[in-house]
């Protein structure tokens, strides 16, 4: 896109998109801020075109088109519904890149962020005025902090109530200091995880040859995805731990196979020890990043397998011999995760809310809560 540098921000305006209607001229404008800002994958058109595609025409979020000087400078999607909160509270409520429901937000968005021009500078606190959507209050999950709106939020202060509602590490390893180092990926490591990593590798060792394997088409890739369901599955059985026990989850993911896997987005890798299953792991992969979407492991009592540890080594070691710059575990403080990272981003999950009576009072009576909740316990220690 054309830099436009040095605009008034208050030249800003929004307009509405409809799917339904706008598809065409979504496309356009959504590719070429994509080309400008290069989000993650889940912002990428592959990605938005099969989600949209996914969902009941009734939830379809509309996309916010902002111009300068009518010119498309950031785009996000949103959708705005009804939602009541202690039985009482009623809200309008707006998500960003998300529609608001658990069963289609399954798919977990990271990174979030508008599409945005770099080389322009918009007010945030001014775009929500402008938004063509009623909305009380905006939520916005797994938001990229260093990029917009993520890095702005500070500008909000004073004009709406900003709550941090969840944040999280997002730990991941740089591939070039993997490619770079003498001692390859486990001297990057601390001295436990890499005997831990090691121990494993001899106890699988002895069951046959370790052989990692990537799905080479589409026919090949559902094979896998099915044993790592299957593994998941089992693992979380009882429980609504797996997400491959939404229809729509594994819906969505068969179409994103589909169309996607040819493009080289699509990594799906799976570990044997001889005829020992180990694991499986779907990934996503976009400008040289890996990202860790899933994984089903075949566990066992004995300590000596690890099979997280020893799969996800391999995989880091194969995305460094691809040449790839980045291998990318995504939100979450999991200690296997910061174990085997070399560096750490922030995502965080944010309220916004206009500066209405009812929400102030609300934060008051949680104020009120917790100074209750505090004196009894603080009663009870004394006596």
């Amino acid at each position: 896109m054309s830099p436009i540098i040095g605009l008034p921000v208050s030249t800003a305006t929004s307009e509405l998109l409809s799917d339904a209607s706008d598809r065409a001229r979504i496309r356009e404008v959504w590719c070429a801020l994509e080309a400008a800002c290069q989000p993650r994958y889940w912002l990428r058109w592959a990605w938005i075109e099969t989600w949209l595609d996914s969902l009941p025409p009734e939830l379809r979020p509309s996309l916010v088109l902002v111009r300068v000087d009518d010119q498309p400078v950031a785009a996000f999607f949103l959708r705005a519904q009804a939602s009541t909160r202690h039985r009482v509270l009623r809200s309008k409520t707006a998500y960003l890149n998300e529609v608001g429901s658990a069963r289609y937000d399954i798919l977990h968005i990271e990174y979030n962020r508008w599409l945005h021009d770099p080389a322009v500078e918009l007010d945030v606190g001014r775009v929500l005025a402008s938004l063509p959507i009623a909305w009380e209050e905006l939520i916005m999950n797994g938001l990229d902090l260093r990029a917009m709106p993520g890095r702005a939020l500070r500008s909000l202060q004073g004009r709406y109530r900003v709550h941090v509602t969840g944040d999280e590490p997002s730990p991941w390893v740089d591939l070039e200091a993997v490619r770079s180092a003498p001692g390859g990926y486990l001297s990057l490591l601390g001295a436990s995880t890499r005997a831990a990593i090691r121990r494993s590798r001899k106890a699988y060792a002895d069951r046959g040859a370790i052989e990692l394997t990537e799905a080479r088409n589409v026919s090949e890739a559902r094979a896998f995805i099915a044993e790592l369901a299957d593994l998941s599955l089992q693992r979380f059985e009882g429980t609504e731990g797996s997400s491959f026990r939404s229809p729509y989850f594994q819906r969505f993911h068969d179409s994103l196979i589909e169309r996607r896997f040819a493009h080289g987005e699509i990594q799906i890798l799976r570990l044997r020890a001889g005829r020992t299953p180990i694991g499986v792991l779907y990934n996503l992969v976009s400008d040289g990043v890996v990202h860790f979407y899933q994984s089903g492991f075949h566990y066992e009592g004995d300590n000596r397998f690890r099979p997280g540890l020893l799969l996800h080594a391999e995989a880091i070691e194969h995305a460094s011999r691809l040449g790839l710059r980045i291998y990318d575990f995504l939100g979450g403080s999991a200690r296997y995760k910061r174990d085997l990272s070399t560096h750490q981003s922030e995502l965080m999950s944010v309220r916004i809310q206009r500066p209405l009576v009812k929400f102030l009072v609300e934060g008051q009576l949680k104020e009120l809560r917790a100074w209750a909740r505090d004196a009894l316990r603080r009663r009870d220690v004394e006596s």
